[in-house]
């Protein structure tokens, strides 16, 4: 008789997750797309190993948003922080599997904020930033690459979130300007611009994003990928 062989905490997680019967784990019987995804995370372990050798992580669900066909998105998180959570996708290309995640944008999370306050500095505006990178990004982006590196290989690196500018700030006068600043930088997306009354910009930073007892202004920042869109 063919032995069977245990499961790790991973797996045992992600089959719970996709709905396989605790009865049928026991017994250790797995459909054909269950062993696919078994197959898949493996690809999506070993890939995180290869590109963040200095990390160790957990798989913790799946997230079933979308259909299963041709792509597999597992939520996972460092093991040290596993409230950190993040998306690895897996798409079956051709039968080669073609791998991003979303922890590039987490750790890139603080030096995008200090990238775009020098820039904003540059013109003349004093601001604390509470932006994130959206979106996933593979073995074509270099973890280790600053962000200035990635900008300057035209790799799109696009921003969301919240910026905090002290009152008086003349919004009509300088929303332009920063858009066409950070448009000829190479950055994309947008992100909301606060001015705060009242508290000072730290304290802006850590209050909840929800709390806008001190909020005098705000504008969104638009920053699209080519001007006119």
């Amino acid at each position: 008789m063919k032995e069977k062989r245990e499961y790790s905490q991973d797996e045992v997680r992600i089959l719970l997750a996709s709905g396989m019967p605790q009865e049928r784990l026991k017994d250790h019987i797995l459909t054909a797309s269950e062993g696919k995804l078994l197959t898949a995370l493996a690809d999506a372990q070993n890939y995180l190993s290869d590109r963040y050798p200095q990390e160790a992580f957990v798989f913790l669900r799946l997230d079933n948003s979308f259909p299963r066909r041709k792509q597999i998105t597992f939520i996972a998180a460092p093991a040290d922080t596993p409230q950190m959570t993040f998306a690895v996708r897996v798409m079956d290309i051709g039968g080669t599997p073609q791998i991003s995640d979303s922890y590039f944008c987490d750790i890139k999370r603080d030096e995008v904020c200090r990238f775009v306050e020098r820039a904003l500095a540059d013109i003349g505006v004093d601001a604390g930033c509470d932006l994130k990178m959206p979106g996933l990004f593979g073995v074509e982006v270099e973890p280790g690459l600053s962000v200035e590196q990635l900008l300057e290989a035209d790799i799109p690196i696009g921003v969301t979130g919240w910026a905090f500018v002290q009152a008086p700030f003349q919004m009509n006068e300088k929303k332009a300007e920063i858009e066409g600043t950070l448009v000829s930088l190479g950055l994309q997306g947008g992100f909301e611009l606060r001015v705060v009354e009242g508290v000072g910009i730290e304290r802006a930073l850590q209050a909840e994003r929800r709390d806008k007892s001190f909020v005098v202004q705000e504008e969104y920042i638009s920053l699209p990928a080519q001007r006119g869109e």
